[in-house]
């Protein structure tokens, strides 16, 4: 007899393997679209720029993503971005990304975190800038 909690189990495992791969974790794909950014960026401008301004310039990009891809998801009640990873995001970099976000998708703009985070990340940079 087949009992009601080995069935959902099945069910789960076989729903999640019929979905492709990137539907599952599409967050994965802007981590390598931003690697591969930046590896070009680098490429073409590395003697003229160095590897810490393409950097910023590829995960501010891909912040601004991420903040209008967990919009996006949020108006369709999708799987979201966890707030960590939006605030790993702003601190590895993409705090301009992550303001410009805020304000262009209006989203997140009542949570004061964000704000604290987005600041702390700037004059974290700001700081590496100066002193590197």
């Amino acid at each position: 007899m087949r009992t009601s909690r080995n069935y959902f189990k099945k069910f789960k495992k076989h729903r999640m393997n019929s979905v492709p791969f990137y539907r599952r974790n599409p967050r994965l794909y802007f981590l390598i679209i931003a690697a591969a950014i930046t590896a070009l960026l680098w490429y073409f401008a590395g003697k003229i720029l160095s590897p810490y301004p393409c950097w910023l310039v590829c995960i501010n990009f891909v912040t601004f993503l991420f903040y209008g891809y967990d919009k996006w998801q949020s108006m369709i009640d999708g799987w979201r971005v966890p707030e960590a990873v939006l605030h790993l995001l702003a601190i590895a970099g993409g705090f301009i990304g992550a303001f410009i976000g805020r304000i262009f998708f209006r989203h997140k703009t009542q949570k004061l975190f964000f704000i604290i985070i987005i600041v702390f990340a700037a004059l974290l940079h700001i700081a590496l800038f100066l002193y590197f």
